[in-house]
């Protein structure tokens, strides 16, 4: 396969081909006027939630939110710009210069990484609801969300992916 070839049908492309495909493009463009405008913007209508956020737990494999008797697997997350979670950060960032202090070295191997988010996963859940485990409700305790991070990594996936993404910790207006 070369740059002048589809990767579908592996024929040349000709010029005439480019040509057409550019001026396609170019009439599906939408240029700067042609935008609408929105409503003024203001930042302070961006504030963040000050507490944790409930994530609703999905099936890994339809995307579906998981239930038991009838209810939605729900987990509390701290956002990452918490009081709470910042500190953890920190505290995560300063190990990380005494390591390199102490050994000269940094330590930022795979295994100290995934470490590091399975550390993040367990302190940013403060709650669960609904969970079982062997047909049996699991409570929430931090013990039991490293377990579960361990055992399921879709769940400690979908919790760390919640989790960096601030736009699910936005404060309702």
């Amino acid at each position: 396969w070369s740059p002048s070839m589809t990767p579908d049908d592996d024929l040349p492309l000709t010029d005439d081909d480019i040509a057409a495909d550019a001026a396609e493009a170019a009439e599906e463009m939408i240029t700067p006027e042609e935008l609408s405008e929105g409503e003024d913007f203001d930042f302070s209508t961006t504030e963040m939630a000050d507490g944790p956020v409930t994530m609703k737990v999905a099936d890994p494999n339809t995307g579906q939110i998981l239930t038991r008797r009838g209810k939605p697997l729900t987990v509390q997350v701290w956002g990452p710009d918490t009081p709470r979670m910042k500190a953890f950060e920190a505290s995560i960032g300063d190990k990380r210069v005494r390591a390199v202090q102490t050994t000269g070295k940094l330590l930022n191997s795979a295994a100290s990484i995934e470490r590091e988010r399975l550390q993040r996963v367990v302190h940013c859940i403060a709650g669960w609801e609904n969970f079982a485990e062997g047909g049996k409700d699991v409570p929430y305790s931090p013990a039991a969300v490293k377990k579960f991070a361990e055992k399921y990594p879709w769940f400690r996936d979908q919790v760390d992916t919640f989790y960096v993404s601030r736009n699910n910790f936005f404060r309702e207006q």
